[in-house]
């Protein structure tokens, strides 16, 4: 895959993660950098499932996992969690995925 769709798929990545709603106003979870490099995270290890590198997916999903705190929106804590399980799952590492989809569900 090219630089150039590379790059236009990180794009569309985080306009899907970063919707809206989650960029509106919010007094009590601000927008933060930590929040944004976690978008980053996610937006690259989509680009490696695309290429059907899957474990490194899951790897590099689980470095935005690692940078979840108490700062962190609510509903990004759940799409980390989600993405961890779709990765895990597509690893064929079911038992990291049920987990991971357990506690997504607690913030979508």
């Amino acid at each position: 895959m090219g630089f150039i769709s590379k790059s236009v798929l990180i794009i569309s990545c985080l306009v899907t993660v970063f919707n809206p709603s989650f960029l509106s106003a919010r007094a009590q979870a601000p927008v933060n950098l930590d929040s944004i490099k976690i978008v980053t995270i996610l937006a690259e290890s989509f680009v490696y499932y695309q290429s059907g590198l899957n474990l490194k997916a899951y790897n590099k999903s689980m470095e935005a996992y690692q940078k979840i705190d108490s700062w962190t929106p609510q509903e990004l804590k759940g799409k980390v969690y989600n993405h961890v399980g779709n990765f895990a799952l597509e690893s064929e590492l079911f038992d990291e995925a049920i987990e991971n989809y357990n506690k997504a569900l607690n913030y979508l």
